[in-house]
């Protein structure tokens, strides 16, 4: 069990006296203020952030990262106020603490939203101190390894699942691999513990029946690097218990068929000597050359570098083998946290490791763009996800994504800009669809057109957190400009019903409406009336100061132009085309929705209703075909699919989609549901005779619904 004199010896080896002295002053100050305090295992609370801090002294973090560390319960859990911590230990110590402080006690949220919340500010808080994110990480490493004191099963389930879904990516994200596996080991033991118990079993077990093979093969590898001119340390490895889980669960295997359950680690003084040494080790046994990975060349995206390859023995004996140098071990080893433990003898951060870092910090944008916390935590998880795959620009500059991503997220990766115009891809030399998903390798260029922008459908072509928030953002800011367009034309028709125009409305009105209603521009209030917030007949006469009395003049209609946009949609239950009779019925948070005048869903609606709009189709309608639902009830013979489709096909009408239903044999009564594109009227009751004029045809008309 730690204690503060355990405590202090450790940090003897790296810090400075009065750095000590400031470690004995917040240890005191946290002892006091959580005195009589327990944890769930009935030990007293200091234990945790002593612990805590000792986590982090074995990471070598600096005093302050150990102060705040001392402290980080405190303002969360007694009485001390931030602004106390602040006046004794100053504005530094204060920020971390307040960024590792969770907000438990907010009210009106659930459980999930609460989380979201604990991580958006911690992840703000870690933008401006990377600290921060190290701290927690070592708060929740003992978490994890005290998480039998909980009684409830369902609440340790709870705290793993967390811990597998968000503090073991950010740990691989930051290469901080030892810390990695040990969390991913502690939660499968609580997610799964019948399981963990005969795979941990399975796994001392592994090797004792070859004992003797693993020794000879070790002094053999030894034996041939020395002769080879390499002077290396060598280290038997076993695979971590978690990744042994994970591949029989991907690949539903059995534990005696995962290979290179048993591998070894050379450790070697260059880059160089890397190379030569695989040479050595494939010149003295059979590479499996499936599984060579260079991560030398090609570091992966937390920075970690290794080779990697597998070799088969004289015996069979399957070895995974890495080879690194030391530096590269000890980034492969602690990731981030090598710059405090090591940076005596380091210059700091290396490229590979300031793009992890800058890869992370990425997700503060998405707690700019992103206020639902479902939302956001999924994008987090997807961002973090350990699986990558690496593409190159036609440059040759080699970017990470995560499995799965399209050639769409590749444009975002590169830049913003070019991801809201992609028009199409060049994968290989190859034109692909944007929609393409990309593998390890492929050579990616993105061609544009100013033309083009985000649409909705764009979302279930990405995969990346970066590409889903901006392709959301800018689909939300289209929505608005297109919903204040619709507001203003709306507001003109009201406003020239009273008699009146809204380019001659004065300063004065404008100002005391929008300051009655809380608003500050002209802007707001189109927006407000574009989204069925506000109606346009009682604003107009509120700007005007007129009342219903006055409400004399000529209705004009707003003009549809008949695809609809954000602020306007053409309602599915009945599907209106351009030239017959249309109905606009405004409604909140939706915008102007746009029904025929046949639709049973707006029959039984007050018509007088202010929410109803008059609508008319702009004489631009009709040049574009728009979606027609369409039922037929027939006699089922021979060849009848083939003469309505050939019939509808003939007036050069495209088919999406066609069902039928009914009798299944010859004679019996079908009914056929076709959704065809129309431009107009016109040509729908034409379709309709040339379809009644099938022998087997016995009726056409649309299909309308109730919404």
């Amino acid at each position: 069990m730690v204690d503060i004199a355990a405590l202090r010896r450790k940090l003897s080896g790296y810090l400075p006296p009065e750095r000590l002295r400031d470690i004995d002053e917040a240890y005191t100050y946290s002892e006091n203020a959580h005195a009589g305090q327990q944890r769930a295992s009935g030990k007293p609370f200091i234990l945790h952030p002593l612990t805590v801090a000792d986590i982090l002294a074995d990471w070598r973090f600096d005093s302050p990262t150990l102060i705040a560390a001392l402290l980080h319960d405190v303002v969360e859990d007694t009485p001390v106020t931030l602004a106390q911590i602040k006046e004794t230990f100053g504005g530094d110590i204060a920020r971390l603490v307040h960024g590792l402080s969770k907000i438990d006690r907010l009210v009106g949220i659930d459980r999930q939203e609460r989380e979201a919340e604990n991580f958006r500010k911690l992840i703000l808080a870690a933008a401006e101190d990377w600290r921060v994110i190290f701290i927690k990480l070592a708060d929740r490493l003992h978490n994890m390894r005290t998480l039998p004191a909980i009684s409830q099963p369902d609440k340790r389930r709870q705290i793993a699942n967390e811990t597998l879904s968000i503090y073991v990516p950010i740990s691989n994200r930051l290469g901080f691999s030892t810390l990695r596996d040990e969390l991913q080991n502690l939660a499968f033991r609580h997610l799964h513990p019948y399981r963990y118990r005969i795979l941990r079993k399975a796994l001392q077990n592994a090797g004792t029946g070859n004992r003797q093979s693993i020794d000879r093969l070790e002094e053999k590898i030894c034996n041939d690097l020395a002769a080879g001119g390499i002077e290396a340390k060598v280290a038997k490895r076993k695979k971590n218990l978690y990744s042994i889980h994970e591949k029989m669960e991907k690949k539903l295997i059995s534990f005696a068929e995962v290979e290179d359950i048993v591998g070894f680690r050379l450790i070697v003084k260059s880059r160089q000597e890397c190379y030569i040494s695989m040479g050595i080790m494939h010149k003295s046994f059979t590479p499996n050359p499936s599984r060579f990975k260079d991560y030398v060349a090609i570091p992966k995206s937390n920075g970690y570098q290794s080779l990697h390859t597998s070799l088969i023995t004289a015996v069979g004996l399957k070895v995974e083998l890495q080879i690194r140098t030391r530096a590269m071990h000890e980034v492969a080893e602690h990731g981030l946290a090598a710059h405090w433990i090591y940076k005596q003898n380091k210059g700091g951060l290396n490229e590979t490791q300031r793009e992890a870092l800058s890869r992370l910090s990425s997700l503060v944008r998405l707690h700019d763009e992103n206020k639902a916390p479902g939302e956001f935590m999924e994008h987090v998880k997807v961002d973090l996800s350990p699986a990558e795959m690496y593409v190159l620009t036609p440059n040759g500059k080699i970017l990470t994504l995560p499995l799965g991503a399209t050639a769409l997220d590749f444009a975002y990766a590169v830049h913003t800009d070019l991801g809201d115009h992609a028009e199409r891809a060049v994968i290989n030399g190859r034109v692909a669809p944007i929609s393409m998903r990309l593998t390890t390798g492929d050579q990616v260029k993105i061609t544009t057109n100013p033309n083009i922008q985000p649409l909705p459908h764009w979302l279930g072509l990405a995969k990346t957190a970066r590409a889903r928030s901006r392709i959301r953002h800018v689909i939300a800011a289209t929505g608005k400009k297109d919903a204040a367009a619709l507001g203003r034309k709306m507001l003109n028709v009201a406003v020239a019903r009273l008699g009146g125009a809204v380019d001659d409305i004065g300063d004065e009105k404008w100002d005391s409406f929008l300051g009655a209603n809380g608003m500050h521009h002209r802007e707001d209030l189109y927006l407000s009336i574009g989204l069925g917030k506000t109606l346009p007949d009682i604003a107009s006469r509120s700007i005007l100061r007129r009342d219903r009395a006055t409400h004399e003049g000529k209705l004009q209609p707003v003009l549809i132009a008949g695809s609809g946009n954000a602020a306007v949609k053409l309602s599915h239950c009945c599907r209106p085309i351009p030239n017959e009779p249309i109905i606009g019925v405004l409604r909140k948070e939706h915008g102007l929705i746009i029904h025929s005048g046949k639709c049973p869903t707006v029959q039984n609606l007050n018509r007088r209703s202010e929410k109803w709009i008059n609508v008319a189709w702009d004489e631009k309608a009709g040049k574009k075909p728009l979606p027609a639902a369409l039922t037929l009830e027939c006699i089922n013979a021979p060849g009848l699919i083939t003469s309505v489709t050939r019939t509808i096909s003939n007036r050069d009408i495209n088919i999406v989609t066609c069902n039928f239903s009914g009798g299944s044999q010859e004679n019996e009564t079908i009914s056929l549901s076709l959704m065809v594109e129309i431009c107009n009227v016109d040509e729908l009751s034409k379709l309709f005779q040339a379809l009644e004029r099938i022998p087997e045809v016995l009726k056409a008309e649309r299909k309308i619904t109730t919404h």
